[in-house]
């Protein structure tokens, strides 16, 4: 029954530029911190809070994603 059964083992890496190698799961961190950063921006700017309290906030965030991670 070997036949019925999928070999998963995509390639990991996406590109390379020099020795430093680019994942798909690496762009995927960077992508959903800048989309929340960009989504928390705009919702800081409709309550009218100040930008400077977000990025206190956006460092905490990614300090303690990636410590916890």
């Amino acid at each position: 029954m070997h036949f019925l059964g999928i070999t998963w083992n995509p390639n990991e890496t996406l590109f390379n530029i020099g020795f430093i190698q680019i994942k798909y799961y690496n762009l995927l961190w960077i992508t959903a911190f800048a989309l929340g950063w960009f989504l928390m921006k705009k919702i800081f700017l409709n309550e009218k809070k100040s930008v400077e309290q977000l990025d206190s906030l956006f460092i905490y965030t990614v300090l303690s994603t990636m410590l916890g991670a």
